[in-house]
């Protein structure tokens, strides 16, 4: 048996058990002559390629290389909420998307090797600190609070990241930046915390309308904004040191950053692209408390509180 047919019931048995579902075959291509793929209901898909090496081995012998070599260029490693996962290189996504008309479930393709590209000539620039309220202060290792969002469309994101939205985090409504320093965010913090977040009812918001912040920043504003404002003033008077965005700004205005770097005609195209996906109904469930602790432009989820709920968290002391 061929080792693809053979070893894809074991690949499609762990994907089920991960809440994903088999759905119609993709068509095969010269690089592909099998592709099976399975989606969950958040929209994610997984791929299951049957990798067509007879063709590699022919490239093979035509550019005169060893397989050791034309391996090592087809594939890179990336990063996945901070795990190394084996990926496909630039050079393999340009080569495995020639030689076949584009079919309508790629229609994102070229958008992705545009992505990679820019990553990888360093186009894309992350802000060190997330705001420019922060540039100048020191590599203290800094928090934030906010509230993610689960129902953003995954098209939607991947047009915001082309587009820079260059923020390392997911879609969210920010709550408290910069909250405190990460050494002071210690068990009591992190009780006071989970009483605030037990006290505050989950609630549902829209995403329909898109504003701007001069012509700097372009982003939904969320229904129920008042509600977002609440839970903002209470940290404010639950942690009086902390002061939102550093005082740079007179107002809280909760919003969903949709891009805030690269040119303004980026921010202008997110800005006439994101109303097709609107209205965006969601619900605010739980309050992310993330740290930069490993650098600047890195943030990691270090803790979850549940709105509503009473349930007990203990805190995950940060690697050294």
């Amino acid at each position: 048996m061929h080792p693809f047919h053979e070893n894809l019931p074991k690949v499609g048995e762990l994907l089920t058990s991960l809440g994903y579902e088999r759905t119609t075959p993709l068509g095969g291509t010269e690089w592909f002559p099998n592709a099976e793929v399975y989606v969950d209901k958040h929209g994610h898909d997984v791929q299951v390629l049957d990798i067509n090496w007879e063709l590699l081995n022919a490239i093979e012998k035509l550019l005169g290389t060893e397989t050791q070599l034309l391996l090592a260029r087809l594939t890179a490693v990336g990063t996945l909420d901070n795990v190394v996962v084996p990926a496909l290189s630039l050079v393999a996504q340009q080569l495995f998307h020639l030689g076949y008309p584009p079919r309508p479930e790629e229609s994102h393709a070229e958008d992705i090797v545009r992505l990679i590209s820019m990553q990888q000539h360093g186009s894309i620039n992350p802000m060190h600190h997330l705001g420019e309220y922060s540039r100048g202060e020191s590599r203290q290792p800094s928090t934030l609070l906010l509230v993610p969002i689960f129902a953003f469309p995954p098209d939607l994101w991947r047009l915001c990241r082309l587009y820079h939205n260059d923020l390392m985090v997911p879609p969210h409504v920010t709550l408290a930046i910069p909250f405190m320093a990460l050494e002071t965010v210690d068990d009591e913090v992190v009780q006071r915390l989970t009483k605030l977040f037990d006290a505050t009812p989950q609630f549902d918001f829209e995403l329909n309308a898109v504003r701007w912040f001069n012509r700097d920043v372009v982003y939904f504003e969320p229904t129920n904004a008042a509600t977002f404002r609440s839970i903002t003033e209470r940290l404010q008077h639950e942690f009086p040191d902390f002061d939102p965005y550093g005082g740079a700004f007179d107002e809280v205005i909760p919003h969903v950053t949709l891009s805030e770097h690269g040119s303004l005609a980026d921010r202008r195209i997110i800005g006439r692209l994101a109303p097709r996906f609107a209205p965006i109904s969601t619900k605010a469930s739980h309050a992310w408390l993330m740290s930069n602790e490993r650098s600047n432009d890195e943030w990691s989820l270090i803790k979850v509180f549940h709105l509503g709920s009473p349930q007990k968290l203990q805190l995950r002391t940060p690697e050294k």
